[in-house]
């Protein structure tokens, strides 16, 4: 009989927690939280809009303070993957990008094809480790040749609309076109317009009567816009992790949920309000970031930190205000989280999907 004396079980000890560690892989080798660095490392934030875009214009600006914020300060690049409203980028970075901790992916508007059901999204956002975010609240702004200058002016608003989106399953577009037929006002829907400049250049021009644009872009232009007869008359709202619609008050208009309830009472309950509730909270969660499934807690948790300190940066808010208004408030990993559950319950409701589909349906 072999007898295992103590040193040859400590030998023997040793090579399994060595063979364990190996086959568990980096999860269980890799340092806490605060010790992970970046330093003389190059990461990467994936965008699905090319050069120039606003989601673009966004990360590029934010990136030297996001930089600043990563421990180790490694060098951030933006990495463009342009392409089926962020579909492209979603995609690639979903089933492609290693899980190392070292490139991140902004899903802008690509979560919202993933709602709608798009057969070409091959992503899963509730798989990946959501990092923060924020949302977009937007405002909807009507030319005076349309006899509106407030919501109120709906009521008795007898032209015909024309409304301008960047596609047909955007959200403005659903959220518009859903209004509209709340109030029975004739409209066409003119797509392919992809900018707030060339949508306001479309409105003085009359080629466009109808548009909406993120709320802080407004605030940018206000003055200008109303010197040409164009006017905001209701915003989107924000939607909060627990559901409730809060409104920006610096904007000095009502919600769209307000508008309908006072003017049309009737249609509160209906699936085409349900579905224009829907595509406002689209724009809750917006601007997600993720990293790939599988990625070690710890970069979860360095990302997660690093992102809402950059966000908060003194220096970084002072600039974005200057040069593009209000921030948006940043939303962390629990309640996005939140948000975004009740984002997904929203286009539950076969209804609500009828009305959507049929609104976004090719013509």
């Amino acid at each position: 009989m072999q007898i295992i004396t103590r040193k040859s079980f400590w030998i023997i000890g040793t090579a399994v927690l060595g063979l364990a560690l190996a086959l568990a892989g980096p999860g269980l080798t890799e340092s806490r939280a605060e010790d992970v660095s970046f330093k003389g490392e190059t990461v990467k934030v994936y965008v699905g809009f090319g050069p120039g875009s606003s989601n673009d214009t966004y990360l590029r600006q934010f990136a030297p303070y996001l930089q600043k914020h990563l421990p180790g300060n490694p060098t951030v690049i933006v990495d463009n993957k342009a392409g089926g409203a962020g579909i492209v980028m979603g995609n690639y970075f979903y089933n492609t990008v290693k899980p190392d901790g070292r490139e991140v992916g902004f899903y802008a508007v690509a979560v919202m094809n993933m709602w709608l059901g798009n057969p070409n999204v091959k992503f899963d956002i509730t798989k990946m480790p959501l990092l923060g975010g924020f949302g977009v609240n937007v405002v909807t702004l009507v030319h005076e040749s349309t006899g509106i200058k407030t919501a109120k002016d709906l009521l008795n608003a007898k032209k015909e609309i024309y409304m301008g989106a960047s596609s047909r399953t955007s959200p403005n577009h659903i959220g518009d076109t859903a209004i509209l037929k709340i109030f029975g006002i004739p409209h066409k829907g003119l797509t392919g317009i992809r900018n707030s400049g060339r949508a306001f250049q479309g409105m003085r021009a009359g080629e466009l009567t109808m548009y909406s644009v993120a709320s802080d872009i407004y605030l940018l232009h206000k003055d200008a816009l109303n010197r040409d007869g164009i006017y905001a008359i209701y915003q989107r709202g924000i939607l909060e992790a627990d559901g409730s619609v809060t409104n920006q008050t610096s904007l000095g208009l009502p919600t769209v949920d307000e508008v309908v309830r006072t003017y049309k009472p009737e249609a509160a309950n209906s699936p085409i309000f349900k579905a224009l509730i829907a595509s406002l909270g689209v724009y809750a969660g917006a601007k997600p970031f993720f990293l790939p499934q599988g990625t070690d807690q710890n970069y979860v948790d360095v990302w997660s930190k690093s992102l809402a300190a950059a966000r908060e940066d003194t220096e970084y808010v002072t600039m974005f205000e200057k040069q593009s208004g209000e921030l948006a408030k940043w939303f962390g990993p629990e309640d996005g989280r939140k948000l975004l559950t009740a984002i997904s319950a929203n286009f539950a409701d076969e209804d609500v999907m009828a009305s959507i589909r049929e609104i976004s349906a090719k013509k």
